[in-house]
């Protein structure tokens, strides 16, 4: 049981840790996630002139940082901790999709550890009952 629940309290760190981070360090993430959008495998895909790409990632930030942020501690209270994963899951994979592609060889090893997350998180979510 101490395990499994010192499982969800160190992936819960993580969510937090990554939401806190993005609202200390707004412009810099904002940059970011606008340079992937513009520059990364959605170049293609979406268009947008500079300041609308910022005001989409702006906007995209401040919704994804605090849901983060809500959704990590929940699982550290053990609260809808199914719910809880399985919307990591998705967040997760949206993530590495946009951060990490397959396409870019020197983002395996990064890749690969979303992976585990996801595969941490899946275990969680099957474990959920016997947590609380």
């Amino acid at each position: 049981m101490f395990m499994k629940l010192l499982a969800v309290v160190l992936i819960s760190m993580l969510f937090l840790y990554s939401g806190f981070h993005k609202i200390f360090n707004f412009t810099e993430t904002v940059s970011g996630f606008h340079d992937k959008i513009n520059h990364g495998i959605f170049s293609n895909i979406l268009t947008f002139n500079a300041s609308q790409g910022l005001i989409i990632a702006a906007i995209l930030i401040l919704m994804i940082a605090p849901i983060l942020m809500t959704i990590g501690i929940y699982l550290n209270n053990n609260l809808l901790l199914r719910i809880g994963t399985w919307l990591l899951i998705g967040f997760v994979i949206v993530a590495t999709i946009i951060y990490h592609p397959i396409t870019d060889g020197s983002q395996t090893n990064d890749m690969l550890k979303n992976l585990a997350i996801i595969g941490g998180l899946v275990m969680i979510s099957i474990q959920a009952s016997e947590i609380d």
